[in-house]
């Protein structure tokens, strides 16, 4: 829902834009970070940003990351 907060994607874990949105993380707490990213979440960020509350997309979109890990 709009206004709701923002979601940060960075690509690499530990590097400089992994440590900026950790730091934007601390000092604001409608900021959610997620990290190791792939297309499937951000096509279902995407998709299903407008009616999914924030806490519940980041925890959709961080599952279809997982699930398109194959081993």
């Amino acid at each position: 829902p709009e206004g709701e907060g923002v979601v940060v994607f960075s690509a690499l874990f530990g590097g400089s834009c992994w440590q900026t949105a950790e730091r934007l993380m601390r000092e604001r707490s409608d900021v959610r970070h997620i990290t190791g990213v792939n297309l499937a979440m951000l096509l279902a960020f995407m998709n299903k940003r407008e009616e999914t509350a924030l806490d519940d997309l980041v925890e959709m979109v961080t599952g279809y990351g997982h699930r398109g890990i194959k081993p």
